[in-house]
């Protein structure tokens, strides 16, 4: 084993305009991966890994370093116990499609189906349904690490920094339906968006809000969603295969997207999107597929390409008593800059147990935005206001927080921790990345 220059790639991040390169393997066993261990010691290189590439950021690069896929760990085992084993290299895609006959879902599961569950498990993903049954890694009952110095079950949360997580066991959904039934509400502001979730917590199975981060109002649009006992079977042919209205096609759409993707035309298309969703919407229930609710970002391939500079996404968690006063002062900094997130989803969470914590007893809101002047210090900005109010960030969407700023985010403790287990299994600071140096972990 050897730094062949065939093997150099360049890797970048989910919408970024910039990437790196790097020496990249595929290894086939945990003793090949071991092998690539000691070569980086021996070449001087760091150790990163890649999956699917849908973090928004860094994490998987390390430049001129050597980076870990692990498309062949992509075994999925029988279910036992309403559990599965599944493979690091396996993606949540291949696995619901897997699952679906047998009439089971994954408990949790992110806004895209793309994600390898190694990628899953070391950023701990959330999805819809967090403030029920938390992240990704509270529905693990077993997990596998390939470490520089050994193995270790210590994984949710890491970022790819301890180990490489070639396989875990995931807790099932059994489900009688491939339907949900979805309840939508329109809130007119955002005390209205968050009595939607007070309301609706106690009843529902998933919870997600769409807000209009164009008007100051925090209107939008509030789904809540059940399990439903009719409809069809679940089986692995359920997603978007149709053209748009009919005629267009989804793998082009991206293109249309772009045409639209500019300030004025963003907030016409909102506030028509809100005026209809009130006309035609409101307080009424629907069926609609499991997959479809919870893949939305996977519906238009390629929908990041509608940013012609390249995507950033800013998410804020911030506690449950601050949370609306957080919300609105992001907006407020928004428009007194004059950019404006093109797109703002609300989500209810609750806290859960990783290595490097995100995640309380709160709400957060994911901000898209198109890379721009000034879109740097008011990111700096933001997360200062909200660290400042008791508030976390997700390392899968950062690509802007200084060291300070994340460290300052950390409840306290978890720096100590993790800086002991990095020491315990990787002595060397093998494992890292352009993410991973930035922050001040490695």
């Amino acid at each position: 084993m050897n730094l062949d220059p065939k093997l150099v790639q360049h890797i970048r991040g989910f919408g970024q305009p910039l990437g790196a390169e790097a020496y990249v393997f595929a290894p086939q066993t945990p003793e090949q991966i071991n092998e690539i261990y000691e070569l980086a010691r021996k070449s001087g290189k760091s150790v990163s890994f890649v999956g699917s590439r849908r973090s928004y950021g860094s994490p998987m690069m390390t430049p001129d370093g050597i980076v870990i896929s692990l498309k062949s760990f992509n075994a999925i085992g029988p279910i036992l116990d309403s559990t599965v084993q599944v493979g690091g290299g396996v993606t949540i895609e291949q696995l619901w499609r897997a699952l679906a006959p047998q009439g089971y879902w994954p408990k949790v599961v992110s806004g895209t189906a793309k994600v390898t569950i190694a990628g899953a498990v070391a950023m701990n993903i959330h999805g819809k349904n967090a403030f029920r049954v938390g992240n990704i890694g509270e529905q693990i009952t077993a997990l596998d690490l390939v470490c520089p110095n050994g193995q270790t079950s210590q994984g949710v949360g890491s970022m790819g920094l301890l180990g490489a997580i070639t396989s875990a066991t995931l807790k099932l959904q059994p489900v009688k339906s491939a339907s949900l039934s979805v309840l939508a509400k329109v809130p007119r502001t955002w005390e209205e968006h968050f009595s939607c979730f007070n309301e609706m917590e106690a009843t529902s199975d998933y919870m997600v809000g769409w807000v209009d981060m164009q008007h100051s109002s925090g209107r939008g649009l509030f789904h809540s969603a059940n399990y439903s006992p009719h409809g069809a079977k679940l089986d692995s042919k359920q997603m978007h295969h149709g053209p748009l209205v009919g005629l267009l096609p989804r793998s082009e759409a991206w293109r249309m997207m772009r045409l639209l993707n500019r300030p004025g035309t963003v907030k016409w298309i909102n506030a028509a999107k809100f005026a209809s969703a009130r006309l035609l919407n409101s307080d009424k229930r629907h069926l609609e597929s499991l997959a479809e609710f919870s893949f939305l970002l996977d519906s238009i391939p390629g929908w990041e390409r509608a940013y012609r500079t390249g995507l950033l996404q800013f998410q804020a968690f911030a506690p449950i008593d601050k949370a609306l006063d957080i919300f609105r002062q992001l907006q407020t900094m928004q428009s007194q800059r004059k950019i404006v997130s093109t797109l703002g989803v609300l989500k209810q969470h609750k806290a859960s147990p990783q290595i490097l914590p995100y995640a309380l007893d709160g709400f957060s809101l994911a901000m898209d935005f198109a890379h721009q002047d000034g879109l740097g210090q008011l990111c700096s900005d933001m997360a200062d206001m909200v660290i400042d109010q008791g508030g976390r960030f997700y390392l899968a969407k950062d690509s802007t927080l200084t060291a300070d700023q994340y460290q300052r985010s950390l409840p306290p403790g978890a720096l100590d921790e993790f800086r002991r287990l990095k020491q315990k299994h990787d002595p060397d600071n093998l494992l890292q990345s352009i993410q991973s140096r930035h922050l001040g972990l490695t």
